[in-house]
């Protein structure tokens, strides 16, 4: 889906400028993501890529996303968790790790805010296309 995304400062704040995603990586604009590292008491979840999405069949954090407009990057986490893994997180349920900036070869260059949210391996689930 193209959808609004905010472009942002060095620090993270919005300029007031708004792109579609695709021409935010087009154009190499700086903006917001939220990456969520899901762990049990021994063990990280990574996911792979669906091979139709950019990076696909390359294995990842299990939960990772752009902000869109408007929305910031813990709200972004909790969404993207339900979207890609149908986890029902609230946002205390996300630790904050840190925040860096990214920028990989296809012009994405993003200020990830990471967090880590605990969970049983039975709580989720995988839908379709993610």
């Amino acid at each position: 889906m193209d959808e609004l995304i905010d472009i942002v400062d060095v620090h993270g704040l919005p300029t007031g400028e708004r792109l579609l995603k695709s021409d935010v990586h087009h154009l190499g604009a700086l903006h917001r993501g939220a990456h969520v590292w899901i762990h049990d008491t021994h063990n990280v979840l990574l996911r792979r890529r669906a091979f139709g999405k950019a990076g696909g069949g390359v294995w990842d954090v299990a939960v990772a996303g752009h902000c869109r407009a408007g929305e910031g990057p813990l709200a972004a986490g909790v969404r993207e968790a339900r979207e890609e893994l149908g986890l029902q997180l609230t946002e205390s349920d996300l630790a904050f790790l840190d925040r860096r900036l990214l920028s990989y070869g296809n012009g994405c260059n993003v200020i990830i805010s990471r967090y880590r949210a605990r969970l049983r391996t039975e709580e989720f689930s995988f839908p379709d296309g993610e």
